[in-house]
C-alpha cells in the first residue's frame, strides 16, 4: 500500500478517520493525503506548499491553513514526521473524490460517516453508499461516535473473483 487518501470535512468526526490514516501509516510507510473538498467552489488539485505566498486565491490560502491546523491539532509529536500533505479541490463531491483517487493513486479511501438521513441514512449514508459501490479503492468508514483503537484484525470480504484476490 503506497497511499492513502483521508477525506475530511472538519466535522467532529473528521479525526477519527485521520487517526486511522495515522495509524496505518506509521506501520505501511505510505503517503497520507488529508483532503478537503469544497462543494461548490471550482478550482483544480491545489497542494499544501511550504510558502503559502506561492498560492494565488486568498481562499485557497484560508483552506490551506485550516487544513494545516487541523494536522498538527490531530497529530501526536512522534508523528509529525509522517508523510502527511494536506490537500484541497473545488468541486462537485463525487467527482472530486474520483479526481482525488486518481491524482494519488489511492490504495485506501477513509472517511468518517454521519447521521443525516433517516433509518436508511444511519445504516448507509448516499454517500457512504455510493463509495462502496462505486470506488475501485477500498473504503475504511468510521461511524459517528468512533473512538480510535489500534487496528488488531482486518476481515477481508471476496466473492473469490479473480479481480479481488
Amino acid at each position: 500500500m503506497d497511499s492513502i487518501l483521508c477525506l475530511t470535512d472538519y466535522h467532529l468526526n473528521s479525526a477519527q478517520p485521520f487517526l486511522y490514516g495515522l495509524h496505518l501509516t506509521r506501520h505501511l510507510h505510505n503517503d497520507l493525503y488529508l483532503a478537503h473538498i469544497k462543494d461548490g467552489a471550482d478550482f483544480p488539485v491545489q497542494e499544501d506548499v511550504e510558502d503559502l505566498a506561492e498560492v494565488d486565491d486568498k481562499e485557497k490560502v484560508e483552506e490551506l491553513q485550516k487544513l494545516r491546523q487541523f494536522i498538527h491539532l490531530n497529530t501526536a509529536a512522534e508523528d509529525q514526521k509522517l508523510p502527511i500533505r494536506g490537500v484541497l479541490i473545488g468541486g462537485p463531491l463525487w467527482e472530486s473524490i474520483e479526481t482525488l483517487t486518481e491524482k494519488y493513486d489511492a490504495d485506501l479511501i477513509i472517511m468518517g460517516m454521519r447521521n443525516r438521513m433517516g433509518l436508511a441514512g444511519r445504516i448507509l449514508g448516499g454517500l457512504a453508499a455510493r463509495m462502496i459501490n462505486y470506488t475501485e479503492a477500498p473504503v475504511l468508514m468510521t461511524p459517528p461516535g468512533t473512538k480510535f483503537a489500534p487496528i488488531k484484525s482486518v476481515v477481508y470480504a471476496t466473492d473469490f473473483d479473480v479481480a479481488n484476490l
